[in-house]
């Protein structure tokens, strides 16, 4: 299991949800989460495998992640 699925109890499944990402694709520093999506690395490479729950579980991280490395985030038209 990878740590996704460790803390979201998800099975490898068909990619059921929309992806959050942003093509945003930067890491925080300090975080490892990505200034687009707030999502780490390992989150990205195994969101087709992770079911819709697990989607929905690591979706839900994702805006206080966000919220947290705000002043650091970028947005897509600042990538131009």
């Amino acid at each position: 299991m990878t740590g996704v699925e460790e803390s979201t109890g998800t099975k490898a499944g068909p990619c059921t949800e929309e992806s959050p990402c942003t093509k945003v694709c930067a890491l925080d520093g300090a975080t490892g989460w990505c200034l687009g999506c707030g999502r780490t690395g390992p989150e990205i490479a195994a969101w087709r495998a992770m079911d819709a729950a697990g989607h929905r579980a690591l979706k839900a991280l994702l805006p206080a992640r966000l919220r947290q490395i705000g002043g650091r985030a970028l947005s897509a038209a600042d990538q131009g």
